[in-house]
């Protein structure tokens, strides 16, 4: 249920970025940090109910790519943040690699591959930084604040450019793990 959730939350939060108004950002905000609490308390509450299923093994990470990709996409589209939109391709490219790992393991009937280390705190990386470039968002909407958002852009483009570098590497541990 938890996993569905973020799922729905993805059309509401790219509309709200696209409506641009300083309460639908902040409201975006708010979503992207009820979506990362969201996939927080799923993996705790099934390891501590020992509820881990096949259904959560596979949906997790597809609903927390189709968040990420979406949101981060949606983000690349805003003039206001000036991000270069390789980053995002570098994420896409990762995301893709270990997907179609997982689909060959399971075809290949090796089993479930289940998410590494590097893989969730690349996934808190990336919620991180949607919430942060939301919140500058809603922040940049402000008269008085928006010449401070526009002195920031080296940093958000950086900040992407190295979640967008860790996202790729995070991707090799899996192919080690299935080799």
């Amino acid at each position: 249920l938890l996993t569905l959730t973020r799922l729905v939350l993805v059309p509401f939060f790219a509309l709200l970025v696209l409506d641009g108004r300083t309460w639908s950002l902040g409201l975006a905000s708010l979503l992207v940090a009820v979506g990362f609490i969201s996939d927080l308390v799923d993996g705790y509450l099934a390891r501590l109910w020992k509820q881990i299923s096949d259904f959560g093994i596979c949906f997790d990470p597809i609903v927390d790519k189709i968040f990420v990709l979406s949101a981060f996409a949606v983000l690349v589209n805003e003039s206001r943040l000036a991000l270069s939109p390789l980053p995002l391709i570098m994420i896409i490219i990762r995301e893709m690699m270990v997907s179609g790992l997982r689909v060959i393991l399971l075809v290949g009937k090796s089993g479930l591959l289940p998410a590494e280390k590097f893989g969730k705190l690349k996934s808190a990386l990336q919620f991180s930084l949607i919430f942060v470039l939301t919140l500058v968002l809603c922040l940049g909407s402000i008269q008085a604040t928006q010449m401070i958002v526009q002195r920031w852009t080296l940093i958000w483009n950086i900040l992407f450019w190295l979640i967008g570098i860790f996202s790729l590497a995070s991707g090799f541990p899996y192919f080690r793990q299935s080799w």
